[in-house]
Order: structure tokens, then sequence, then C-alpha cells
């Protein structure tokens, strides 16, 4: 786990005020369609050897900390990533909130 000061150095990266940043693909297509599939399958190469890392940004007052995952393709090398936060109304990944899940019949 990394704190903000100890972001990696990714390609892409945007870094913002709060100490999350983004990096790699940012495409809605490729976000939503890496979000139906659970976070699970690389949407370049379909490869299901993705590894996660969590990127601590900060921790409130009452412990819920916020950051950044940061997801790549062990086989094709494609990243992307999503910002978190423990204590919103929101979904854990509050990027995602307004994304529709599809249902698998």
């Amino acid at each position: 786990m990394h704190t903000n000061n100890e972001i990696p150095a990714y390609e892409n990266i945007f870094i913002l005020s709060n100490g999350q940043f983004k990096c790699g693909d940012q495409s809605n297509e490729s976000r939503i369609k890496f979000f139906e599939n659970g976070y699970r399958k690389c949407v370049k190469c379909d490869s299901d050897k993705i590894i996660k890392t969590e990127h601590k940004a900060a921790c409130r007052w009452n412990g819920d900390a916020y950051g950044t995952d940061v997801f790549i393709c062990n086989e094709c090398k494609w990243i992307t990533s999503f910002q978190w936060d423990e204590g919103g109304d929101s979904p854990y990944y509050y990027e995602t909130e307004y994304f529709t899940k599809k249902l698998n019949n």
C-alpha cells in the first residue's frame, strides 16, 4: 500500500489535489466493460490475470480512508484505475455510481 507521497510512476497519470490519481485507460467504454465483468477480465486481451494495487491517499479523523486502486493485466499490461472511498454513501468505487451492470441470465 502506498501513501500519496509514494505514488508510483504509471503511464498517463493525472494526480488530483486530494492525493488520489487516475492512470491508464480512462475511457468510459473500457471502464464500464471492466466494471461489468467484476474487475476480473482484461478488456484488451480477455485475460483473467489482473493484479490490483491499492494506494491510500489519506485517512479521515473517523478512520475512513480514500485512495485509488490500480488494475494491471499481467498478460498485455493494460492499466486502468478507480478511485475509492470507505466513507461515502455511494459505491466503494464511487466513479461507478452511474454505471449500469448487466445481469447474466
